[in-house]
This record gives C-alpha cells, sequence and structure tokens, in this order.
C-alpha cells in the first residue's frame, strides 16, 4: 500500500447518540477546518510522506511547511486554505486514497476520542458547524450509546487519568451530573445551583461511602440536590452591579492575559464595549437588564434545548469532574464559567433581541436564537480545545477580578 497498512485496534466505545450520525459535508460548513488552520502532520505520516516515491512522493512534500512559531510541520496552505483542499469542498488525498493517506488530525477531526481504563469514549468538537447542529439542535435529551468500534489511529487518543479518589465511582457520578443537567422542571441556572449541591455533598461525603453503596447514596444525593436547588438560590440575591462589573471585564481579561488577538475574540470584546461599556453606570445596568430579559425570555424561554444540549455535551466530553489534582468543586466551577461566559456571549448579540413571529418557519435552518447560541458554543469551543490555557485564565479571572468570594451572587446567579 502506498501509505503502509492501518493500524486497527477494536473496543467499547461510549458516545452520544449523535456522533454515529456525523459524516464530514464541506458544503454545509464551507470547510471551516481546510481554512485559516494550519492542519500538523503527526511524525508517522511526515515519515510515510518523506518516503513515498515518484510523483505523488514530491507532490507530497512540498505541501508540508515547518511552522515557525512551533517547529512543527504542518500542511502548507494557498489562499488561507489547505492545498488539498477542492472546490467542492472536499480533501483530493482523502478521495484518491482514503483516510489512510491523512495526518491525524485530519483523519480524527471533528471526533474526539480518549482511552479510559479498558474503553474509549467519544465525541465531536463544536468547532464543526456540521457536529454541532447534530449535537445541539435537537429537542429531545442527549442520549450515550455503548458499541464495538474499529479505531484505526490507537496511539493519536488521549488518555484521561482519572483521580484516584472517584475512578472507580466515576461512571455513576457522570450520569448523575448529565441526570441533573436534563433536569428539565429546573430553568438552565438552577440545574447549575443543583449540580453544585450535588458535588459539594459528593466531596464531603465519598470518603466514608462503601463500595456497596455508592449508587444508594448518589440517588440520595442528587433528589435532595433537585429539591432544594430553588430555595437555595433564592439565599443568593442576584448582585446585578457587581455581576455586570464582571462580565463586562471577563472577555477583555481572558485576551489580554493570554494575549488573544484571534478576530473572534476581537469581534466579541468589541460587542462587549459598545453594549455594557466599562461595566458601570445606571445606563448600563438598564442596558445589562434587557439583555438578561432578552436571553431568558428568546434563548431559554424559546429554546432552552440548545442550551440543555451544550451543558451535557461540555460536561461529558471535558475533564470538570476528573482531572488530576483537582476536586470536583473546581472543576465545577471552571464549568459554570464556561456556561456563563456561553450566556454573556450571546447577550451580547443581536440576535438575542430577536422575537420568533407566530408560527414562523425557518425549516432547517436554525433559528435567530439558536444560531446565536451556536455561533457562541463554536468560538468557546476554539477556545477551549484549540489553544492553550484559555481553561486555566477562566478560574483565575474569579480571584484576579475580585470575584472569588462573591461566586454565587456575581457569577452563578
Amino acid at each position: 500500500m502506498l501509505f503502509g497498512e492501518k493500524q486497527d485496534a477494536e473496543l467499547v466505545v461510549l458516545e452520544p447518540s449523535y456522533v454515529a450520525a456525523f459524516s464530514c459535508d464541506g458544503e454545509a460548513c464551507g470547510s471551516l477546518c481546510c481554512k485559516s488552520w494550519a492542519a500538523v502532520v503527526d511524525e508517522d505520516t511526515l515519515a510515510r510522506y518523506r518516503d513515498a516515491g515518484g510523483t505523488l512522493g514530491e507532490e507530497l512534500r512540498a505541501a508540508i511547511v515547518r511552522e515557525p512559531s512551533s517547529g512543527a510541520w504542518a500542511i502548507r496552505q494557498r489562499e488561507e486554505s489547505c492545498i488539498f483542499l477542492q472546490k467542492d469542498g472536499l480533501c483530493s488525498l482523502q478521495k484518491r486514497f482514503g483516510s489512510v493517506a491523512l495526518a491525524d488530525v485530519c483523519a480524527e477531526y471533528p471526533r474526539r476520542t480518549r482511552l479510559v481504563g479498558d474503553h474509549a469514549e467519544r465525541t465531536l468538537c463544536m468547532t464543526c458547524p456540521v457536529a454541532e447542529r447534530l449535537a445541539l439542535l435537537p429537542k429531545e435529551p442527549m442520549t450515550f450509546v455503548r458499541r464495538v468500534d474499529t479505531f484505526e489511529r490507537p496511539h493519536y487518543y488521549q488518555r484521561m487519568d482519572l483521580s484516584p479518589a472517584i475512578a472507580e465511582a466515576f461512571p455513576i457520578l457522570r450520569s448523575a451530573c448529565i441526570l441533573i443537567l436534563q433536569e428539565r422542571s429546573l430553568d438552565f441556572d438552577a440545574r447549575l445551583v443543583a449540580l453544585g449541591l450535588f458535588l459539594s455533598d459528593v466531596s464531603r461525603e465519598m470518603d466514608l461511602w462503601e463500595t456497596e453503596e455508592v449508587e444508594h447514596h448518589v440517588v440520595r444525593l442528587v433528589s435532595q440536590a433537585l429539591s432544594v436547588a430553588k430555595a437555595v438560590r433564592a439565599q443568593y440575591p442576584f448582585d446585578e452591579e457587581a455581576s455586570l462589573s464582571f462580565y463586562a471585564e471577563l472577555l477583555p481579561y481572558l485576551a489580554r492575559v493570554r494575549e488573544d488577538s484571534h478576530s473572534l475574540t476581537r469581534m466579541y470584546v468589541t460587542q462587549i464595549h459598545a453594549i455594557f461599556g466599562d461595566g458601570t453606570g445606571e445606563e448600563m445596568l438598564r442596558t445589562f437588564r434587557e439583555r438578561r430579559t432578552a436571553f431568558a425570555e428568546n434563548i431559554a424561554g424559546i429554546c432552552p434545548h440548545v442550551l440543555e444540549n451544550f451543558l451535557v455535551n461540555e460536561f461529558w466530553s471535558g475533564s470538570y469532574l476528573s482531572r488530576e489534582g483537582q476536586d470536583s468543586m473546581g472543576g465545577y466551577e471552571a464549568f459554570v464559567l464556561q456556561a456563563k461566559l456561553l450566556k454573556l456571549l450571546v447577550m451580547t448579540d443581536v440576535r438575542v433581541l430577536a422575537v420568533p413571529e407566530a408560527g414562523e418557519d425557518f425549516g432547517d435552518a436554525p433559528t435567530p436564537g439558536e444560531a446565536a447560541v451556536l455561533d457562541a458554543v463554536r468560538y468557546l469551543a476554539l477556545q477551549m480545545n484549540h489553544t492553550e490555557g484559555f481553561g486555566e485564565a477562566l478560574l483565575s479571572s474569579l480571584h484576579d477580578l475580585g470575584a472569588d468570594n462573591r461566586f454565587y451572587e456575581i457569577v452563578l446567579l
């Protein structure tokens, strides 16, 4: 074979049910993954490209270039697009030779696979518009499946090292968290409160549990958290002024400490400044109040399923519950901050003000409100999955912007 034999491995895989429905469609998304991003060439692929003979070998070697900033080898771009990208939005290498000809990142994207113990877990990255619609637009609760599948690049997948404190109980704990996030009798914020109550109780009690009692105690704590979430939320009156000040500074802070000059970051920062100014003053408070009301009515009130699916998908695929060296409450704060940053980005979008007319039919296209959420989710996925230090800077914002001791009043509620 021109590119060597496939290295297949058969594994049990857990994944959201939407993953199986995905297929690459360059026309539907504008081939975003083949534009602007320089696809890194892994060492195995680089060796195969260098060893290829004839005209094909010359073509492959001419297609790779060393990135000056990182020193990594990447596929050359022409007019900000991969040189293998065709007019039909598909890859000429894959069309001629199949996925075996591609570098790992090209063959796998937007799939994200990690190894957990003796099985694999897979989801799709929300930077892909096709994947994003499959995951977030369905109105039914997200479900998960277990099946056996063949993995062609087992050396490429990341291994998730579970904290020893929760390794054995991890599956049931994560399922319980997802159950809370899918509790439709509670609104967007109350579910986050219930999640925090549950994880706090777990952190305090779990060391006392016997192995055979874990499921019983988890069920008990889930029920307890759901039943008191609204009452607990009412104990922490929303501090409008402090919250506006925090939100107005949050994204500019993240851009500054990470030296982030991405065009989307600049766009959102500009929108925040235009709408909320420096976060002080009666006029800014009035605007903040209006935007929060619009979010509650036009987003949370009309397309709550998109917000729910975002929360569930992000929690399931992230390491909020399992990160080594971090307790579950630290992961919880990171998760809530990302959820609230999503809300902020949508609040700065003019489409949050759009009220669909009665009977208005958008067909298969998302409504304006859904589109605003999808764009914000895609930006967050870009930051969380394709740039360094975003999650750490997000957590640091609590301390650096003076909100760490007022988490509930400012950020959560």
